[in-house]
């Protein structure tokens, strides 16, 4: 259900709907990315953090990390 809402082109645009299957979905987005496994522990404020980003005409996307 994201990616149909997302998913947009120059060629094939859509209107944008946001129902109750792309809430699910986005709620349970949140809750994999906060959650054991994915989210291991708490940041450590002695260690640098490291952000890598990337964009391109259609989209934009970043990483924050730190090394344990």
């Amino acid at each position: 259900p994201l990616h149909k809402v997302t998913n947009k082109t120059k060629h094939h645009r859509h209107e944008f709907k946001w129902g109750p299957d792309q809430q699910h979905s986005f709620d349970e987005f949140k809750r994999i990315l906060t959650t054991y496994p994915l989210f291991l522990e708490y940041p450590d404020s002695s260690t640098p953090f490291v952000l890598t980003t990337d964009a391109s005409g259609i989209g934009i996307g970043g990483i924050l990390r730190q090394d344990t």
